[in-house]
């Protein structure tokens, strides 16, 4: 398959595409403006991790342009590609602050951030699937 063609897109995968990136927005948001307004519920962890209150806005900050970028169809690929980074980072936080057994969570967010690209958007799955198979 070159790159000018794309798999053809059922209407279900995607609306369903949609509609988990819009889920996934929502949780994303929420926890991009709790840092920014740095919660009290977000400071207790930063304490117990370790980060001042300027990181965690920065965090906040970073994360809140990221998801930005990702529900945006003309950079929903970069969006994708910067929550990616961003969630290695906390599973990177979550191992150093020895909550190790719950870095599983970022990593299953990932692979659904990944996963509604390509439900939503038949060059990404094209893309993908000359990647993996």
């Amino acid at each position: 398959m070159t790159e000018t063609e794309t798999t053809p897109s059922s209407r279900a995968a995607h609306w369903t595409g949609w509609i988990l990136s819009g889920l996934i927005t929502a949780f994303l948001l929420f926890d991009a403006i709790s840092k920014i307004l740095y919660t009290a519920t977000t400071a207790a962890a930063a304490g117990k991790m370790g980060y001042s209150k300027a990181e965690v806005i920065g965090v906040g900050i970073t994360l809140l342009i990221s998801t930005i970028f990702y529900i945006a169809p003309r950079t929903a690929f970069w969006g994708v590609a910067l929550l990616t980074a961003y969630l290695g980072g906390a599973v990177d936080a979550m191992v150093h602050s020895g909550l190790a057994d719950r870095s599983w969570f970022p990593v299953i967010f990932g692979v659904l951030v990944w996963t509604s690209l390509g439900l939503r958007d038949p060059r990404r799955r094209a893309w993908m699937q000359n990647l993996f198979f």
